[in-house]
């Protein structure tokens, strides 16, 4: 287990591979379509606490913390009439059942940080325009892969 938490950081490799399972696939559609498949984030988010909860035997309560960042945004993304995507929130409610709250927030941070960054250099080539809608689940992946490393 040391082995495994030196080759990937603080996400364990379970954890790497249920999240590679639902977020590429959902990365990739939301490219493509701009949707994600929700049913995917749902199956990996039982997965998730079926795992953390009999084979790891944490308790469900710690998990239902975690999904807090995930629901807070999916409260949003209600509220906001979609200006941040349902299938967005939904994701972050995955991570969280997969890797914690405070991976979510690094996660998080750290996509955000890139799709601003990425937009204002598009904005300034005037490749896009302002009320151009990117897919946020790539920036996701990223900030999931940065966020399970630090």
């Amino acid at each position: 287990m040391l082995l495994l938490r030196m080759m990937f950081g603080k996400l364990e490799l379970w954890q790497w591979l249920l999240t590679a399972a639902v977020i590429v696939p959902c990365a990739v559609r939301d490219i493509r379509t701009k949707r994600i498949n929700g049913h995917i984030c749902l199956m990996g988010i039982l997965a998730a606490f079926l795992i953390r909860e009999r084979f790891l035997g944490e308790e469900s309560i710690a998990i239902l913390i975690d999904l807090l960042p995930g629901a807070v945004m999916y409260a949003v993304a209600f509220f906001s009439k979609e200006r941040i995507g349902k299938g967005d929130a939904l994701s972050l409610l995955f991570i969280g059942s997969v890797a914690g709250s405070a991976t979510v927030l690094m996660s998080l941070f750290v996509s955000l940080t890139i799709a601003a960054v990425l937009s204002a250099i598009l904005l300034a080539l005037k490749k896009v325009k302002k009320d151009t809608k990117l897919p946020f689940i790539p920036f996701l992946s990223i900030g999931v892969i940065a966020g399970g490393l630090i």
